[in-house]
């Protein structure tokens, strides 16, 4: 398959796990210590041989850019023009290199990650794949190096995603997206998705927020119907996919650190505190 060069990263939501705080801040710009040595595709952020403090969404750009995926456009809102300022003087700064081609969208009205999504199909050509990130959270290990090697040896004429996912506890399903797969190896096909199921999960498999997708997807993102809170889901597209085109997941590498509820924000900066090279 064609080589994929764009990501979308959707980061317009309102946070409200962390109001007050983000009832100004986009918690997209929690800050992060990140330790010498934790991880050398972030070496590029660090200013000094200590190690350095950034922005998760600096991360999650960062992410992209080493896995060879420069032309990245972010998805904000309204009240989160704070992104797109800080992503520029950190790439004037150099933090972000400048060969990054970084762009911006907004979603206008708060319908959720899918909708977001969608708000970036004028960026993607017809037939394109492209790989999504969301914002909260990273990794030790890139997950998209894993995706991008594993698209490669998927069939072009039936594909329709790759992503990643990592085993949780059945108490802890309710808050992911949950995936089933048949077959074994290093690329199973998806056979089942539901959006944090509240009972009968069909397996503890959680997605993890890294997407490698068909252009295809925009159409299914289209017909999907709101959930009960109003919000389009990613999943649910995904799902109205299934059967017409293919599904892929691949176990997320090393480590994810979630800082998208107060809780794991916490837990993640007491984690890297400890780090030793």
């Amino acid at each position: 398959m064609a080589a994929i060069t764009k990501a979308i990263i959707p980061a317009a939501g309102r946070g409200k796990r962390f109001y007050p705080w983000t009832l100004q801040n986009p918690k997209e710009l929690m800050p992060v210590f990140i330790p010498k040595g934790f991880s050398e595709h972030y070496n590029r952020l660090s200013a000094n041989g200590n190690g350095v403090t950034c922005a998760v969404i600096d991360l999650v750009v960062m992410e992209a850019y080493e896995a060879g995926l420069k032309n990245i456009q972010i998805i904000t809102a309204a009240g989160k023009s704070g992104i797109s300022e800080h992503l520029t003087k950190q790439q004037q700064s150099g933090y972000i290199p400048r060969d990054a081609k970084l762009s911006f969208a907004n979603q206008l009205e708060p319908l959720g990650p899918g909708d977001a999504v969608l708000r970036a199909e004028d960026f993607v050509s017809h037939g394109e794949n492209f790989a999504v990130m969301f914002g909260d959270d990273f990794y030790d290990i890139n997950p998209l190096i894993t995706l991008l090697n594993a698209h490669k040896t998927i069939p072009a004429e039936t594909f329709g995603a790759v992503l990643t996912y990592m085993q949780v506890t059945p108490e802890q399903t309710k808050r992911y997206g949950i995936l089933a797969t048949r077959g074994a190896g290093a690329i199973t096909e998806i056979t089942d998705l539901i959006e944090k199921p509240q009972r009968n999960p069909p397996s503890t498999n959680a997605i993890t927020g890294r997407y490698l997708l068909n252009s295809g997807i925009f159409d299914y993102l289209r017909s999907t119907k709101p959930s009960a809170n109003n919000e389009v889901q990613l999943t649910d597209a995904l799902l109205a996919m299934l059967g017409v085109k293919k599904l892929y997941a691949v176990k997320s590498p090393g480590t994810r650190f979630d800082t998208g509820e107060p809780e794991a924000w916490q837990e993640t900066m007491a984690h890297l505190s400890r780090f030793k090279k």
